[in-house]
């Protein structure tokens, strides 16, 4: 019995935090705007854009030098065409994935990688027809909350009584 009163216990401490939550949000939309409101946010506004302008120059910079750093490699075969700048040259393997799996299951098989996901629908679809017999089950027990723990709460308060 003592583990269901301080269920219950627990469960009115969590319904007054979800209202002291409530009315936090509603403390910080009221602060925001008048945050909004003030001179300096607004300066902020114009200073961030400003800021975001230059990254993109920055990012389209970037872009530019790397199509003209791989331009003058091709072109040249210079690996580092000036400071600051250089091509990496490494290998890329091409091959079709079904020929590469097909390969591996008789070759390679610690290459292949087990989809948990699609192999426990196909168990669960099967085991009354044809289980398989390295496959045993578990009852998994998950708890769970009420969002709305209203009926906790020892009295009413009203919306814009501030957190205690």
């Amino acid at each position: 019995m003592q583990e269901i009163e301080l269920l219950q216990e627990k469960l009115r401490e969590l319904a007054q935090a979800n209202l002291d939550h409530e009315r936090a949000k509603a403390e910080v939309e009221v602060a925001e705007n008048k945050l909004h409101a003030l001179p300096e946010y607004q300066e902020l506004g114009e200073v961030s854009e400003k800021a975001q302008g230059v990254r993109d120059t920055i990012a389209a910079l970037r872009t530019e030098i790397n199509d003209l750093t791989l331009n003058t490699y091709k072109a040249t075969g210079e690996k580092k065409p000036a400071e600051g700048v250089g091509v990496r040259v490494g290998t890329v393997y091409l091959y079709d994935p079904d020929q590469a799996k097909s390969y591996c299951l008789g070759e390679l098989p610690e290459a292949l990688k087990l989809d948990s996901r699609t192999f426990e629908k196909y168990v669960k679809g099967v085991q009354e027809v044809k289980p398989l017999d390295f496959v045993t089950t578990e009852e998994k027990i998950t708890p769970t909350i009420a969002s709305d723990l209203s009926d906790y709460l020892e009295l009413e308060l009203s919306a814009d009584q501030p957190i205690s």
